[in-house]
């Protein structure tokens, strides 16, 4: 995480604990998306590119496909290869197991942040 983009610094200061809190933010982020729309590698990539957020927009190419791979692997996903213009490409659709957990997690999200934000404010004040 030596060149992590600005916005994950904070996550560099919990090592290897704050990458893994990371690459779970960007699965979910993915998975969410793929489950709004079937979609291809490169047309998620330019939608995160184009993303001001930063936690949405530092998801590059590799890590795209390590995340990918990983929610294929879970049954998250399913990809298939498909005829689009000259040569085929391969599309990702979320499976039923993937759509019950990008639907509990766009359920319990806010309220999780929220109380999250109540507990941390608790913590800290005195």
């Amino acid at each position: 995480m030596e060149d992590c983009p600005e916005h994950a610094l904070p996550f560099k200061d919990f090592g290897t604990m704050g990458e893994s809190m990371l690459k779970n933010v960007h699965s979910i982020i993915v998975l969410v998306h793929i489950d709004a729309k079937s979609t291809y590698p490169y047309a998620l990539l330019k939608r995160f590119r184009a993303s001001r957020h930063p936690m949405v927009s530092s998801i590059d190419k590799s890590e795209l496909y390590n995340i990918l791979n990983s929610l294929e692997r879970k049954g998250y996903v399913r990809s298939r290869m498909v005829r689009a213009g000259k040569k085929p490409q391969r599309v990702y659709v979320v499976t039923p197991r993937g759509d019950v957990l990008a639907k509990k997690f766009r359920r319990t999200f806010f309220r999780f942040a929220i109380k999250m934000s109540d507990m941390m404010k608790g913590a800290f004040t005195e």
